[in-house]
């Protein structure tokens, strides 16, 4: 345990570093898998190093920083070693250390800011206001779940009405509305955290919107529908969480006004008196009834599709969106839905859409198996390795170790998990499944469907596994997932390193490989990857691909005696390449002026590790893009 310990405190140490060191670092915070980090200067963050460290799943750049991702549990530990890295650097908390003094740099960022699209910063805000309280929203559902089930059972006869599962049933109850019958003042806090006002009168904007009192303040002014209370312009609960929310954006400024003219000895007892007399009364006056117009008709259009009583429009409105939410998750997108999910909840006593978009979860399982046994086959170790490692995770609901560390890589596994999900969200939409909160996803989702609709919600997630694994499976390739396809780098004649004239490679002494007689002048990478060295003489470079293979590029025989003179070279040590791109162009009229040999080895210098087979004839022309080897991890 002490190892693990001083292993993930390097680890933590290794990322401070290379995102541009603890000066560069405004913010940084967790969600379940992924750091979410707001950064101060992009150019300092060194992206392919920290994709290249072990231990991280996945690298995502957003409007004002990066995601990095780690996987359930890890990024809350990672999180709480930087941050105590950070602080143990400085007198100062990270985010006072970080604020800085730097006119032009925050020019640079306040400009930034204005340039971000406001769609994107309003689906960023929610996902702060949100993301801390993951952990509870989890834990509530399945104890709403569990108790729904046992209630079910009770009713059903299968459990005694009285006794002790009956107070079973009742604790579950009070566990579960503990934080769900709150939902709105937790949403307040976090919202003031977020908008720069004083929590607790976040807080209290939450708590005035589920206040009993309003009920009789709407009466007072004939606002009240006694016969369907929720038709009332205002009620308890009206405008749901996105009324609380844009009430204490609200509550920010007018907080930030008062204290602006307000005497600091007053400040105290003053500011917020008036903040929350101004605030809260355009709250609940203003604010509720327009928000709930808005979730009402919100819901009214989301009704259109996914209460709809056509199956046909059930089937295709259930696929699409079961389909799209992969790319959602991917943007961060997905958050912006939890005010959808509450005000469902709220309104119909139960959420329809929540089951369909956890479909996509399942689609990406299907995908992941497929790509498993793709994987076995062309004994890709490192990829076998990393599916068995996510897998368990998408099992339970946590998509992303799956999505970056799997699918999105590959890329087109993250196209068919989607279409896969398509087929249980469009069944899920169909059998008009229900849930009773909106955490956790997965196997584990079956505890928060209601009673009635947990065979179905079941049946949906095999539905999106054989989907996702069927379409994944027909689409991808033994080359798609075999863990080194190394392409041609150069146009040219392939021949043996062991013609070569130089005993250095036609003996291997560097490694195994292959070597090609040039017809054209350019260098391309032959694998995804990064580059690890390019000689100061231009002739020679070294990469690493995304597989882990050692890949040496040497142009021609004594050429390092040129001095880099028939060599322009693209990239620099540090690069992240792709297949095919453009790594060097050499003279071949210069060099062969000088008295020096085109032929060009292709060498693997860990060639140690693992089996090579070539994909070409010997003497054979081949051009940019040809599969030339294929090396497979020797079994240990």
């Amino acid at each position: 345990m002490k190892d693990e310990a001083g292993n993930l405190e390097k680890f933590a140490e290794t990322l401070v570093e290379l995102m541009g060191g603890q000066g560069n670092i405004i913010k940084l915070t967790n969600c379940m898998t992924r750091l979410r980090v707001t950064i101060r200067d992009m150019e300092q963050v060194d992206k392919a190093k920290i994709e290249g460290t072990d231990g991280v799943l996945g690298y995502v750049a957003v409007t004002d920083g990066i995601q990095i991702i780690l996987g359930p549990g890890k990024a809350k530990t990672v999180a709480d070693l930087c941050l105590k890295l950070m602080q143990g650097a400085s007198s100062e908390s990270p985010s006072v250390q970080n604020q800085g003094n730097d006119w032009e740099q925050n020019k640079k960022q306040m400009k930034e800011a204005h340039q971000r699209g406001r769609f994107k910063e309003a689906i960023r805000n929610i996902a702060e206001i949100f993301l801390p309280l993951i952990p509870a929203i989890i834990a509530a559902g399945l104890f709403a779940g569990v108790g729904n089930l046992l209630l079910a059972l009770q009713e059903g006869g299968t459990l005694p009405r009285e006794g002790i599962w009956n107070s079973i049933q009742l604790l579950l109850n009070v566990l579960s509305s503990g934080f769900l019958a709150y939902f709105a003042v937790f949403t307040g806090v976090n919202a003031a955290k977020q908008f720069h006002a004083t929590e607790v009168l976040g807080g209290m904007i939450g708590a005035i919107s589920i206040s009993a009192g309003i009920v009789d303040f709407s009466q007072s002014l004939g606002l009240y529908n006694n016969e369907v209370p929720l038709n009332s312009i205002l009620t308890a609960g009206k405008g749901g969480v996105i009324g609380v929310i844009i009430g204490v954006w609200i509550l920010a400024r007018v907080e930030q006004w008062f204290r602006k003219r307000i005497p600091d000895t007053l400040s105290l007892i003053f500011v917020p008196f008036l903040t929350l007399l101004v605030a809260g009364s355009l709250f609940v006056i203003v604010i509720m009834p327009l928000a709930g117009l808005l979730s009402d008709g919100l819901l009214k259009f989301l009704n259109l599709f996914i209460g709809s009583s056509n199956p046909v429009i059930s089937i295709i409105s259930g696929y699409i969106l079961a389909a799209l939410f992969l790319p959602m998750v991917l943007f961060g997108l997905h958050h912006g839905l939890i005010p959808i999910y509450s005000v469902q909840l709220q309104s119909m006593g139960g959420i329809s859409l929540f089951p369909v978009l956890t479909m996509a979860g399942a689609g990406q399982v299907g995908a992941a198996i497929a790509l498993l046994i793709l994987a076995k086959k062309v004994r890709n170790q490192t990829m076998v390795k990393t599916i068995r490692g996510a897998l368990p995770a998408g099992i339970l609901g946590v998509g992303e170790p799956l999505i970056y560390g799997v699918t999105l890589p590959l890329f087109k596994p993250f196209i068919t998990a989607g279409l896969g999900a398509g087929f249980g969200g469009a069944y899920v939409m169909m059998t008009h499944v229900m849930s009773v909160a909106w955490e956790p996803s997965g196997v584990l989702g079956v505890i928060v469907m209601q009673p009635a609709s947990m065979l179905n919600y079941l049946i949906g997630l095999v539905l999106a596994v054989i989907g996702g694994f069927v379409i994944t499976f027909l689409v991808m390739r033994e080359r798609d997932v075999a863990e080194g396809i190394l392409t041609t780098p150069l146009q040219g004649r392939v021949q043996s390193l062991e013609s070569m004239q130089d005993g250095v490679f036609s003996e291997k002494i560097l490694g195994d490989g292959i070597a090609i007689e040039p017809s054209v002048g350019e260098v391309y990478a032959p694998a995804d990857g990064v580059i690890a060295l390019v000689m100061d003489t231009k002739h020679a470079i070294a990469m690493k691909s995304k597989s882990g293979t050692d890949i040496m590029i040497h142009v021609g025989l004594d050429t390092v005696k040129l001095a880099g003179k028939p060599f322009e070279v693209y990239v620099k040590a540090g690069d992240s390449v792709k297949r095919g791109q453009l790594l060097m162009k050499f003279d071949m009229e210069m060099i062969r002026a000088a008295g020096c040999k085109m032929i060009t080895p292709v060498i693997i210098t860990n060639a140690a590790e693992y089996e090579i087979q070539e994909l070409v004839n010997m003497e054979q022309d081949v051009k940019k893009g040809k599969d030339i080897l294929k090396l497979t991890h020797k079994e240990a």
